[in-house]
């Protein structure tokens, strides 16, 4: 699905193959040392002389969908992430996500995710949708709000600027886009990421602890006024 329209790929196809050594996907190294980028890291078993970054093509139809179903301009948020190999190191909370959405109150929001995710009050949930779908949500969307993970990926595949909460997990410069607001934090335990074994809950999380709501929403206020101006309602 993601490689659908793509005019680097030759063919798609949704049957299953058989994982060989042939096909098994480039491996990557983060430790307590700051590693190389995660993408540079892959990207030297492609080509070394290469720089680009995930492309997603949507057709224009996809976008047009979306755009009829969610015409007003909006911030994209997305409180959640994949917790199985970080464990809860990458949450930031959702209460503070609300929290953070109640400061613009005037602001559409929609959020994207999975099903499973908890649903945010006062936005528009386009959980239910195919990542296809999301992405073209994203590329619509005024900027998005969002942890380090997938979501930050398929922004960046759509050309979407995001302010991204990283938090102590992991550095953005391992995996992060010169594009985004990337928010870290400097725990002395910082970074704790590995990616030979994965993390234990954190009981303190002291990392994502110290990024406050109000530093969140005045980062927002810095890097996105124009935007914040465009998500206000006409009068």
């Amino acid at each position: 699905m993601l490689f659908d329209n793509n005019p680097w790929v030759d063919w798609v196809t949704t049957a299953h193959l058989t994982t060989t050594k042939r096909h098994i996907k480039p491996k990557y190294t983060v430790d307590s040392v700051l590693s190389p980028p995660i993408l540079r890291q892959m990207l030297d078993y492609v080509d070394p002389q290469y720089d680009g970054k995930p492309q997603l093509f949507l057709r224009p139809e996809e976008i047009d969908e979306v755009t009829k179903e969610l015409a007003s301009p909006y911030i994209a948020v997305a409180p959640c992430g994949k917790g199985g190999f970080s464990a809860n190191r990458k949450d930031w909370g959702v209460e503070k996500f609300q929290r953070l959405r109640n400061v613009f109150p005037d602001a559409t929001w929609v959020q994207v995710g999975v099903r499973s995710d908890p649903l945010l009050e006062n936005v528009i949930d386009t959980r239910h949708y195919s990542i296809r779908k999301a992405a073209c949500v994203l590329q619509k969307s005024l900027f998005c709000v969002c942890l380090e993970g997938g979501i930050m990926h398929l922004a960046q595949s759509v050309k979407k600027k995001c302010l991204v909460i990283y938090g102590g997990h992991i550095h953005p410069q391992t995996t992060g886009y010169d594009s985004n607001i990337n928010i870290g934090s400097s725990a002395v335990c910082s970074p704790c990421y590995h990616s030979d074994y994965p993390s234990k809950p954190c009981r303190d999380m002291r990392c994502m602890s110290a990024i406050s709501v109000d530093f969140v929403a005045e980062t927002i206020r810095t890097h996105f006024q124009d935007e914040l101006l465009q998500s206000q309602p006409s009068s």
